[in-house]
């Protein structure tokens, strides 16, 4: 396949390949390249694929730094682009095209099927490790005050929790943690965009406006989430509270910035 911008667009290098000019990957051919390859994966893809991949199918060198302002430079297009039915966003260490919002109910019109919904023990469990990983079912346990292992074990087979490893504890117990699916699954790009334990009890009164208007699904997640972070707050030792409260940078939830 031949490359899609012109020669002059590329700098020659030692070994015969060339190049990929920066600004080249702004130009509408390399951006439509990329919009391609996003299209068709089925899982938020960073910038080293990329450029991976172009590199490979058009023969020259391209950058992942290069990459990483294209497709943020395609972003910003889309964003301002209200004719589009799609947005490019950052989730998951990746990028990843997904419908707008206000098409959600469209969309439910065709397929038919139910929001993903979890249950308020999934919540909970979530919101617990989110903040606490890695840690043990017995942490969790001691903070939700009930048995976790069915939920820890729907949270696993959904790829939401993973097993890290072990503890050097009595018994070696299990320790867990979150995913690149569970980061997918509320819009995050990283565990540091999470909100603070702070930021949940002072939601303006805009937010609490906005947070009314979103689809019921986003809407119940993130109440669950909200009061599971209370819960576990509440629920804790002393100890406890104080790391959750030491390390709550690290974040958890993050459905405020889900749609569903």
């Amino acid at each position: 396949m031949s490359t899609p911008t012109p020669a002059a667009e590329q700098v020659p290098l030692p070994d015969g390949r060339t190049r990929l000019d920066p600004e080249a990957l702004a130009s509408p051919p390399w951006q439509a390249a990329i919009e391609a390859l996003l299209f068709v994966a089925d899982r938020p893809l960073g910038a080293p694929e990329l450029a991976a991949a172009l590199s490979l199918a058009h023969d020259v060198q391209v950058l992942d730094a290069h990459v990483a302002d294209a497709i943020r430079h395609y972003a910003d297009t889309l964003a301002t682009d209200a004719t589009r039915a799609f947005a490019a966003v950052e989730v998951a260490g990746g990028w990843q095209l997904r419908t707008r919002p206000e098409h959600a109910d469209t969309i439910h019109a065709l397929y038919r099927r139910k929001p993903v919904r979890l249950s308020r023990a999934a919540m909970e469990t979530l919101a617990i490790v989110a903040y606490r990983q890695p840690c043990t079912r017995a942490e969790i346990d001691e903070i939700r005050g009930v048995d976790s292992s069915s939920t820890l074990r729907q949270l696993l087979e959904r790829d939401l929790l993973r097993i890290l490893g072990k503890a050097d504890d009595i018994g070696r117990p299990l320790l867990y943690g979150t995913t690149d699916t569970f980061l997918s699954f509320f819009g995050l790009r990283a565990l540091a965009d999470l909100p603070t334990l702070r930021e949940f009890t002072e939601l303006s009164e805009e937010h609490v406006v906005k947070l009314e208007a979103w689809d019921e699904s986003a809407r119940e997640r993130a109440e669950a989430v909200a009061d599971a972070v209370e819960a576990a707050q509440a629920s804790a030792e002393a100890g406890v509270s104080a790391f959750i409260e030491e390390d709550s940078e690290a974040g958890t939830d993050g459905a405020e910035d889900s749609k569903g």
